[in-house]
């Protein structure tokens, strides 16, 4: 597959905006700190978000997006138990191109950060992984036709944010999560609708994270 810039987000962003509890970092002897010295964030939207306790966004105006790459679940051929097959090539680099331009089409819209190509003193580099990709739609050549589905694949999303220029983490998160349509209408495989709920899921991270790390970079995350 040919190497893409998939800017899949600060998914610590994820976790600032639409909660009804405000995020906070954990404190105290109890506090959860990773090994690389982040702090685990509460009451976020995403599973899991760890910031550098000293993260200060407001400085930053920059951001490099950076794909670390898209792992799809290898699915042995036989028997299939619980509803996942494997993508074609073809499937494999629409997946990535649908993902990337909703990025990449979203990020371009924010008012306070830049999409760069160079490091700099007030540049992030935003570095995004898509995990665990499975699809739960039968091949072309399956023979199965007129199959609905509720969701048509999920996927786990990493995303670890450093300075540019020293390299130092500052954040990181990971939320795994379906595609599916919004309305929860249930979907017909192997037609267009499938491939839309892949955007819609791609568009919901994109926008979010866009709030999300504004909002970050104006008032931080406080401690609990």
């Amino acid at each position: 597959m040919r190497p893409t810039r998939l800017a899949l987000g600060v998914a610590l962003a994820l976790g600032v905006q639409g909660c009804a509890v405000t995020p906070a970092l954990q404190a105290g002897p109890n506090a959860e700190v990773t090994h690389d010295g982040l702090t685990r964030v509460d009451n976020t939207r995403l599973q899991a978000v760890w910031l550098r306790p000293d993260i200060d966004l407001s400085t930053y105006t920059g951001m490099i997006l950076e794909n670390a790459g898209v792992e799809f679940r290898p699915v042995r051929s036989g028997r299939n138990t619980d509803n996942t097959f494997p993508l074609s090539e073809t499937d494999k680099e629409r997946f990535v191109e649908i993902v990337t331009e909703e990025f990449r089409s979203t990020l371009s819209e924010s008012e306070r950060f830049e999409i760069v190509t160079a490091p700099g003193p007030d540049v992030l580099l935003v570095r995004g992984t898509l995990l665990d990709v499975v699809s739960n739609v039968p091949p072309r050549d399956s023979g199965r036709t007129q199959i609905i589905l509720q969701q048509v694949g999920e996927a786990t999303l990493v995303v670890e944010v450093y300075d540019s220029q020293s390299g130092a983490i500052l954040a990181r998160a990971a939320e795994r999560r379906a595609a599916e349509d919004q309305s929860g209408r249930a979907t017909r495989a192997g037609n267009m609708e499938g491939w839309e709920q892949v955007r819609e899921l791609a568009g919901l991270w994109a926008r979010t994270f866009r709030r999300g790390l504004e909002e970050l970079a104006v008032t931080g995350v406080p401690s609990a």
